[in-house]
């Protein structure tokens, strides 16, 4: 059985906060936009998101392939063979936010200044080691300090 007006897929017919919930997902899915979503206890909250984004995601398929149609059908008319599809215009999903851009981007930069700072205490405790142990590092021709320099960095 389907909603009033058939557009989710539910296995009874929704209460009106039902309905309304799944709307409300399947526009912010629909426009990329993040959601937070909150209902009473007991109102069927994991059905509707189910029903709601399932929902979303089989017409978002069907939006690519008819996208992918529409396309192909543009190509075939053109007497050139030589022309392609614009693959630039195609159904996409939408950007992803500015600020979980950024966090992902702090976040890779946090983890290389965190594995680099690894390396280093890792290099630092093994020199304390040898001059502990009175063992004098390996010495080095200053051709060779090069190479090793270069190959660290």
């Amino acid at each position: 059985m389907a909603s009033r007006d058939g557009k989710f897929p539910f296995p009874f017919q929704p209460y009106p906060i039902q309905e309304s919930f799944m709307e409300a997902l399947y526009a912010a899915l629909d426009q990329g936009k993040i959601g937070i979503f909150e209902s009473p206890t007991g109102t069927g909250k994991s059905l509707s998101l189910i029903c709601g984004a399932l929902t979303w995601l089989r017409d978002f398929e069907e939006k690519k392939k008819q996208e992918a149609e529409r396309l192909l059908q543009g190509t075939e008319l053109k007497s050139d063979a030589t022309v392609k599809p614009d693959i630039d215009n195609r159904s996409r999903r939408p950007a992803e936010p500015d600020w979980v851009s950024d966090f992902v981007q702090k976040k890779a930069e946090r983890d290389i200044v965190n594995k680099l700072k690894v390396d280093e205490e890792d290099e630092a405790v093994k020199l304390l080691r040898l001059s502990k142990d009175g063992v004098e590092p390996e010495s080095h021709s200053p051709e060779e300090e090069g190479l090793i320099v270069a190959e660290v960095r």
